[in-house]
């Protein structure tokens, strides 16, 4: 019988006992389990499962396996020297025994059904509560994390929220910046660089620091240790070279040529004067005329010259000169058109307003 059922793989016989009308928890039972529960079953199990075709290659093997199947040819045979009662009695035991047989398979095979039940709840239950035991503490934690935190309720509060916190964050840097004066001085030096005396006077300073460069020498006065690194060696400038006539001869050149004569132009030719009985001025110095008068100073000396100018000046002074300037003579002529035309767009520009 059991034999039969232990050839049958698992599912097969989950299906049967299903068929069989067995409840419980046979899915959890193992093989061994499921065929001893299985076997004690359907030796007790009533006509409706006996008839059922899916068992009977199991009761089959019953009847060929049980003993008294094997005793039913030789029961005729007393049955012609026997008296009437004896008959009688041994139709009746094996009755009994059979009634008794089927009553102890059933409570056996209920039993074992009970106990394999009782097995896999307490599996589950032990399960169940060592899975519960470790993460009990998990769903608190996480709701106290969520209590901490702030968390957004919809992806249009998110927005607002990205929405005020750059706007708070303008409105801070906006602040700090109007502290700090900022927006005031860069509105007063784009005033003072936005004219043409401002661009005139850095076209001079320009070429005054690139004459005292080449001019004053910068003399070595110790090194400096640096780790990691080479020694750095520290300069200054050498300010004995202001006592010789060196610096001073090439500076007085230019300052005349640069400086002194179209000043003078300037302020004598100013043509930055209202129109009126009460003539004003613009300008002290008219920043066209000077930029002409310098660009005519600088090409009369430098490219026209004229008989006694090396006996005037030593040539030597008028070379450190041109030499000194970044890009020379040339650049300073450059720079004076430079400036006279844009006083001139000036003045087009204010007499168009």
């Amino acid at each position: 019988m059991a034999a039969w059922l232990k050839r049958q793989n698992k599912p097969e016989l989950q299906e049967l006992a299903e068929k069989a009308g067995m409840t419980g928890h046979i899915h959890n039972l193992n093989k061994t389990d499921l065929v001893e529960t299985l076997d004690l079953h359907l030796s007790a199990a009533p006509a409706s499962v006996r008839n059922d075709p899916a068992f009977s290659s199991y009761y089959e093997s019953h009847h060929r396996a049980s003993p008294a199947t094997k005793r039913e040819p030789n029961s005729s045979a007393p049955r012609a020297t026997a008296t009437p009662e004896p008959p009688a009695t041994t139709t009746k035991r094996p009755a009994k025994r059979r009634q008794t047989t089927v009553g102890a398979a059933e409570e056996s095979a209920e039993q074992a059904v009970v106990k394999a039940e009782g097995a896999a709840k307490k599996t589950v239950a032990k399960s169940k509560a060592k899975t519960e035991g470790v993460f009990a503490k998990t769903p608190d934690r996480i709701r106290d994390l969520a209590a901490r935190v702030p968390l957004p309720s919809s992806p249009q509060a998110v927005t607002s929220l990205i929405e005020r916190s750059s706007a708070a964050f303008n409105d801070r840097v906006t602040s700090l910046v109007e502290r700090s004066g900022l927006p005031n001085a860069t509105a007063s030096t784009r005033a003072m660089l936005g004219g043409v005396q401002a661009i005139t006077t850095l076209f001079a300073l320009f070429e005054a620091g690139a004459l005292n460069r080449a001019l004053i020498p910068f003399r070595h006065a110790f090194f400096l240790p640096l780790p990691y690194f080479d020694s750095v060696s520290i300069k200054f400038p050498d300010l004995f070279v202001l006592l010789t006539s060196a610096f001073w001869a090439p500076v007085l050149l230019w300052s005349a040529l640069a400086l002194f004569i179209p000043t003078a132009a300037g302020y004598l030719f100013n043509i930055s004067a209202t129109q009126g009985r009460d003539r004003k001025y613009r300008y002290a110095v008219d920043p066209v005329v000077f930029n002409v008068a310098k660009a005519v100073g600088l090409w009369v000396f430098y490219v026209r010259g004229w008989e006694g100018r090396d006996e005037l000046v030593d040539p030597r002074v008028s070379g450190t000169v041109d030499g000194g300037v970044v890009g020379g003579v040339p650049a300073m002529f450059v720079g004076a058109l430079i400036g006279g035309g844009l006083g001139v767009w000036e003045g087009v520009v204010r007499g168009q307003r």
